[in-house]
């Protein structure tokens, strides 16, 4: 998993996810392509808001090792 700063918070319930069964049935977890993102940005209208998914999504889906 690629990740963003997560607070003890969201770490925990990442933790409690990967637990469950169908967490590695993932495709997405199968090819490593999961990733944290700062979901206060993501979840904001407004411009910089919008400005920052763009970067999210050139960081993880465009420049892919």
């Amino acid at each position: 998993m690629r990740s963003h700063k997560l607070t003890d918070d969201d770490q925990k319930f990442l933790e409690e996810l990967k637990q469950k069964p169908l967490w590695k049935n993932l495709r997405a977890v199968q090819q490593n392509h999961v990733y944290s993102i700062d979901y206060l940005t993501w979840r904001a209208g407004n411009l910089l808001a919008a400005d920052a998914v763009i970067d999210d999504l050139f960081k993880y889906l465009v420049n892919t090792p």
